[in-house]
C-alpha cells in the first residue's frame, strides 16, 4: 500500500500527510496494545507513517467511516445542524434570506448524512425542544 502511495505522489505531485490521516481498523479494537503493536511495525516496515492515527473510525468528505461510526455520525450532524440553525438565528436577517439560509446552510447538513446512514429511532424523535422533531422540520 505504501508502495502504491509513493507511485501516486510521484505521478501526481500530491502528498499523503499522515499526521491528518487515519488507520481505520476494521477487524480489531483499536486497544492501546493493539495500536502499539501496529506503530512499532509501521516503525520497521513504513516508518513514514508512524505517526498516522489509528482508530476504529475516522471522517472522509465529512462521513464517519469504520466499524465505530455508527455512534459519530448522526451525534456530528446534528450539533453541526445545531450551530448552523443558531448562527442564522443570531443574523437577525429578513424572513425570506433566513429561510432561504436555512434550507441551504442547516437542513443539508442532515439531508447529507442520511444518504448514507438511517437515523436512529430515538435521533428521529429527537427535536428542538418545542415539540417540533429535527426530520418534521426538514420535510416541511
Amino acid at each position: 500500500m505504501a508502495e502504491l502511495f509513493g507511485q501516486f505522489q510521484v505521478i501526481s505531485g500530491l502528498t499523503l500527510h499522515p499526521g491528518k490521516c487515519v488507520l481505520v481498523l476494521t477487524s480489531a479494537h483499536a486497544l492501546p496494545q493493539v495500536v502499539a503493536a501496529i506503530r512499532y511495525w509501521l516503525h520497521y516496515n513504513i516508518p513514514q507513517w508512524e505517526s498516522m492515527n489509528i482508530s476504529n473510525v475516522g471522517t472522509y468528505l465529512g462521513m464517519a467511516l469504520g466499524p465505530a461510526s455508527k455512534g459519530v455520525i448522526w451525534k456530528d450532524a446534528v450539533n453541526k445542524f445545531r450551530r448552523r440553525a443558531l448562527d442564522i438565528n443570531r443574523a437577525k436577517m429578513p424572513a425570506v434570506l433566513s429561510i432561504r439560509a436555512y434550507n441551504t446552510k442547516a437542513v443539508s447538513v442532515l439531508g447529507y448524512i442520511a444518504q448514507f446512514s438511517s437515523p436512529s429511532r430515538r435521533l428521529s424523535q429527537a427535536g428542538d425542544g418545542r415539540g417540533q422533531s429535527y426530520f418534521e422540520i426538514c420535510h416541511q
